[in-house]
C-alpha cells in the first residue's frame, strides 16, 4: 500500500492537530457540564455547543484519516465526505436560528462572520480531498487550513459560550 502523497511531512502538525482537537473537546464537556442547565435552556446555546464539538470532532477525525495507513483514493473521499458533513453545520443550523430567533438577527455581524469562516473551512477541506483525488499534494495544505480555521473558530466560540453562559446563569 504506497502513500506517495507525502504524509511523512505533515505527520507532526496533524498529531498536533488531532491531539488539541480531543483536548479542546473534553475541556468544551467540563463547561457543558458546569453550565448544563443554561444549555439545556438556551437552544442558542445548545445548538453552537453541538456545533463546536462536531468541528473538534471532525479536526480529530480529519487527523485520524491523514495518519492512516490508507490509499490516496480513500483518504480524499473520506475528507471530502467529513467536509461536507461538516458543511451542512453551518447552513443548516444558522438557517433555523436566524427564521427562528430574533436575537440572532439582532447580531447579524458576527453571526455571518462564524457562519462564512466555517463554511469556507469545510469548503477548503473539500477541495483538499479534490486535490489529493487528482494528484496533488497541496491538498494536505489545504486540509491542514481547514483544521487550524476550525479549531480557531471553535475555542472563540466556546470562549464566547462561557462566558453567555455565566451571564445568562447570573441572572437566573
Amino acid at each position: 500500500m504506497s502513500q506517495s502523497y507525502g504524509v511523512d511531512l505533515w505527520r507532526d502538525l496533524f498529531v498536533m492537530l488531532g491531539s488539541s482537537a480531543t483536548a479542546l473537546l473534553g475541556l468544551l464537556f467540563v463547561v457543558l457540564t458546569i453550565h448544563l442547565q443554561t444549555v439545556k435552556e438556551d437552544l442558542d446555546f445548545r445548538l453552537r455547543t453541538r456545533n463546536n464539538s462536531y468541528h473538534l470532532l471532525n479536526v480529530f477525525i480529519l487527523s485520524a484519516l491523514t495518519l492512516a495507513p490508507v490509499p490516496v483514493m480513500f483518504f480524499g473521499i473520506g475528507v471530502a465526505l467529513v467536509c461536507l458533513y461538516g458543511l451542512r453545520l453551518p447552513i443548516v443550523v444558522t438557517w433555523y436560528l436566524y427564521r427562528q430567533d430574533e436575537a440572532v438577527r439582532a447580531h447579524k455581524p458576527l453571526w455571518l462572520g462564524s457562519v462564512i469562516t466555517v463554511a469556507t473551512a469545510y469548503a477548503l477541506g473539500i477541495a483538499g480531498g479534490i486535490a489529493l483525488l487528482a494528484g496533488s499534494n497541496h491538498g494536505f495544505a489545504l486540509i491542514a487550513t481547514t483544521c487550524v480555521v476550525l479549531m480557531v473558530r471553535a475555542v472563540l466560540s466556546s470562549w464566547a459560550l462561557m462566558f453567555g453562559a455565566e451571564t445568562a446563569s447570573a441572572k437566573r
